[in-house]
């Protein structure tokens, strides 16, 4: 059983409620944020109409196999957690086009992680990131890629495959080069890369998006150690 017999905290109580009144009312949308959660109430896991879930601000740093159960969950908002490790039962929501995890702990991507081939949104701000996947150049509707302020130190060749992507933000990392391939983002439409070791950016990219390449403020990347210093709001007092 996921969730021990345990006296239970007003966090979890008020999750319950809120849970038993989207079941009620079939909602689609349920806001379980900023209660302190450390784990997911049983009952969550049988909204089987629910599209958007917001678990940020909590005290979360797993999620159980049951997650796999919200079959329709198109969203998913789990930033200002604890984790450390993606989860990875989330690439058996087949439905997810919205995923969320900024301001978090996440150390590295799995490969896995391009089963989730329907994502259009990825927000990974304000991790600990020294790198993405190959595989993220999979990703043929990903519209949206932050992954500012971790320690990432190249991109791959593949993220110029992401042919649909239109805002790329990998501002405060420790990038020095980019691959020639991230000229093959004809969407693109925000670019922002400032706080990194770039002396120039490649020909390919400023031929193909002279739009794009606004005069950005260069400053120095942050120090390259790793130390977490959440800058969401607290979970509100129950």
């Amino acid at each position: 059983m996921y969730i021990a017999n345990t006296k239970k905290n007003t966090g979890l109580l008020i999750a319950e409620q809120r849970i038993e009144l989207a079941h009620e009312r079939a909602a689609p949308n349920l806001n379980l944020s900023k209660l302190s959660l450390k784990i997911l109430p049983e009952s969550l896991f049988k909204l089987s109409k629910l599209e958007k879930l917001d678990l940020s601000g909590n005290y979360l740093s797993m999620l159980p196999i049951q997650i796999q159960e919200l079959e329709k969950l198109e969203e998913i908002d789990l930033s200002c957690n604890y984790f450390i490790d993606f989860p990875s039962v989330l690439v058996g929501l087949k439905s997810i086009r919205f995923l969320d995890f900024h301001e978090n702990q996440i150390e590295a991507l799995p490969k896995v992680i391009s089963n989730l081939s329907n994502l259009n949104y990825i927000n990974l701000m304000g991790n600990q990131l020294d790198s993405l996947p190959e595989e993220i150049g999979l990703f043929n509707e990903l519209n949206f890629l932050d992954v500012s302020s971790n320690y990432i130190t190249k991109l791959p060749d593949s993220i110029g495959a992401c042919s649909q992507l239109q805002t790329f933000n990998f501002s405060d990392n420790q990038i020095d080069k980019l691959p020639k391939s991230i000229g093959n983002l004809k969407h693109l439409q925000t670019f922002l890369f400032k706080g990194n070791k770039l002396n120039s950016l490649p020909e390919t990219l400023k031929l193909s998006f002279p739009f794009v390449i606004q005069k950005q403020r260069v400053k120095q990347p942050r120090p390259h150690f790793k130390v977490h210093v959440p800058v969401c709001d607290a979970p509100s007092n129950l």
